[in-house]
């Protein structure tokens, strides 16, 4: 409801295959028609209770182009398939052709999978839970600010100075005010130095900060 109909869309239900609302389609333009065909869509869309996950990923990125935002809306629980290491889903290709496509997920349910639905997001998104106060119209317009005005689109951090190993996660989300970013890794010796990011604002601009490298008090020096 809060598309323009310079907005272009589509939809898929996901279980052991996809069926999509515009099969011939990649997307179409999110007219007051189009909109009802998709609500029609899903009204009468069955479950058969099982989920392949990487295949429903590797369909939509099989539609998307670039700037195209997918939003996964589940339980994240893998019960025909699985997130497999390399993910053929999650890993941003498929074949040869790199996608240009942003992954969210949107979590529904009390029971949910959060592994998946965070290695889902971590193609550039973000992660959100429809439970309590947060009902499906606030979710849907938060992820709708994070996609049209993020904070800083294109983060990057780079470590100066401190030898860091298996940083995570690769492609940072948006930064989106009040939503925390964190990037865990692993560093050797003392840190010093600092950690430097770049980015673009949501007019463009491009964005630079800094902070110094603290190291934590523990054993591991995580």
């Amino acid at each position: 409801a809060s598309l323009g109909e310079k907005d272009r869309f589509n939809l898929a239900g996901c279980d052991v295959g996809c069926v999509w609302a515009f099969a011939g389609e990649k997307s179409v333009p999110a007219t007051a028609a189009n909109v009802e065909v998709a609500r029609k869509f899903l009204s009468e869309r069955g479950s058969l209770g099982w989920t392949d996950l990487d295949r429903a990923v590797v369909a939509a990125r099989a539609k998307a182009s670039g700037g195209t935002q997918v939003v996964y809306v589940g339980d994240g629980i893998v019960t025909a398939s699985g997130l497999k290491s390399g993910t053929k889903g999650t890993d941003g290709t498929k074949g040869n052709k790199k996608s240009e496509a942003t992954l969210h997920a949107v979590s529904v349910g009390n029971t949910v999978d959060a592994t998946s639905l965070k290695t889902i997001a971590a193609q550039g998104g973000s992660v959100r839970a429809i439970s309590g106060e947060m009902t499906p119209q606030k979710v849907a317009l938060e992820l709708l600010n994070e996609v049209t005005q993020p904070g800083l689109r294109d983060v990057q951090v780079e470590f100066r100075g401190v030898p860091v190993a298996a940083v995570y996660p690769a492609k940072l989300p948006n930064l989106v005010p009040g939503v925390p970013l964190v990037v865990r890794g692993r560093y050797r010796g003392n840190p010093s130095g600092g950690i430097h990011f770049d980015g673009r604002q949501a007019s463009g601009a491009a964005w630079q900060g800094r902070a110094e490298a603290i190291a934590s008090a523990t054993s591991c020096q995580r």
